[in-house]
């Protein structure tokens, strides 16, 4: 016998499944009709007709000439490239790098970028996704490989010639970059003047390249516990980096210096760190800290660069923090890249990282790590150099 009650239910089901189904059918597209003439109308026609007709635009499109465009294509075709189906013909590969490269120069949001290269929204996200992605695991490798000790020796040098201070591997710095505050979450991302950031921890040259970098800090977090807890912190704490242990003697002293990063007053003070006198004291501590701040200018030189490159980071990166991390190795890997010619090292294919793996290093005191300090104020308050 048939329960009535039930069979008023399946009915009204079935009529339930009846109504979505119509409701679903009159609004769904394969291709939204705005975008079905992508190919036509679309922004990446314009621009490939533009640069055939002008290759010296590609500067102002991507940030890189020609041939660099096409050696980070070369790089990441394989990553990015996808089968055509029988519904639908897929993105190109180039076209694909092309929507990512116009995201990060013009920082415009995933609708302005869709619209212009008449793509869905999310298909947009997904590519900038993938594409930087790929951009970071094929070029990083090449622009910003684990150093090695020949490397960090040829640093010093260059920091002694350019920036007057000897046994210099580094400036090191913890950079904030706005973004926008995530979805469904509390506040680890909130500072102290009022913005939700993330933290970019990065180890800086002579030349304003990116030796390494850390991605993924909270902003809350204050500076020395950022550096800490990153890898880069942890790695130079346990030596994973391959410094040479002593660097040359200063002044004729028979204590030879080691090599040594410099970093602002929020940094802590290590056998391989120095920082700035707080509070100055005298005439010497003064110009020890005229001489650490003057050859940090490569960490303003590195983001006034990066800033005017990628206008991403001009306002709130209006991305998830996941995507965040991921647009800031592209960047700073691309920035490397087109800053200047790469050198090619010969390194261990196991190595997938910038960070190797750790090795202790000799456990220093306090007393000592302050009479290191001193001896670089001595060195400095010794000779005259015009750092103008």
């Amino acid at each position: 016998m048939n329960n009535p009650s039930s069979s008023e239910t399946d009915e009204e089901c079935a009529q339930n499944v009846k109504t979505t189904r119509t409701k679903s059918a009159n609004r769904s597209h394969w291709v939204n009709p705005n975008n079905s003439q992508r190919e036509e109308l679309g922004e990446y026609s314009r621009i490939m007709n533009t640069l055939e007709e002008d290759p010296s635009k590609y500067d102002l499109y991507f940030r890189m000439n020609k041939n660099e465009f096409n050696f980070v294509h070369s790089l990441i075709e394989t990553d990015i490239r996808k089968r055509n189906t029988q519904l639908r013909k897929a993105i190109g590969s180039k076209e694909r790098l092309v929507i990512c490269l116009r995201f990060l120069v013009t920082g415009n949001p995933f609708r302005t970028i869709g619209s212009e290269f008449r793509l869905g929204n999310s298909t947009v996200r997904v590519i900038v996704k993938e594409v930087c992605e790929s951009i970071w695991k094929r070029l990083s490798p090449i622009v910003m490989p684990k150093p090695s000790e020949q490397k960090w020796l040829d640093i010093a040098k260059r920091y002694e010639e350019l920036w007057k201070f000897p046994n210099c591997i580094g400036s090191i710095v913890g950079k904030s970059i706005k973004i926008k505050c995530p979805i469904n979450t509390s506040s680890p991302f909130y500072n102290y003047n009022g913005d939700n950031t993330t933290v970019l921890v990065a180890m800086i040259d002579a030349d304003c390249k990116f030796i390494a970098i850390d991605v993924g800090s909270y902003g809350q977090n204050v500076e020395d516990s950022i550096f800490n807890r990153s890898r880069i912190g942890q790695c130079l704490e346990q030596g994973g980096f391959c410094i040479p242990q002593n660097g040359t003697t200063l002044n004729d002293t028979e204590y030879p210096m080691p090599y040594v990063l410099i970093g602002d007053a929020t940094f802590p003070l290590k056998r391989y760190l120095l920082r700035p006198y707080s509070p100055v004291m005298d005439l010497s501590n003064e110009v020890f800290n005229m001489r650490v701040t003057h050859a940090r200018q490569v960490v303003s030189n590195v983001f006034d660069m990066l800033f005017a490159r990628w206008k991403i980071y001009c306002k709130p990166m209006m991305v998830q923090p996941d995507l965040v991390d991921i647009i800031l190795l592209a960047t700073c890997a691309l920035h490397n890249f087109i800053s200047g010619p790469v050198v090619l090292e010969a390194t261990n294919p196991n190595d997938k990282s910038s960070i190797g793996d750790f090795v202790p290093l000799i456990e220093t005191t306090t007393q000592e790590t302050l009479q290191i300090r001193e001896m670089f104020k001595d060195y400095f308050s010794s000779v005259t150099v015009n750092i103008a």
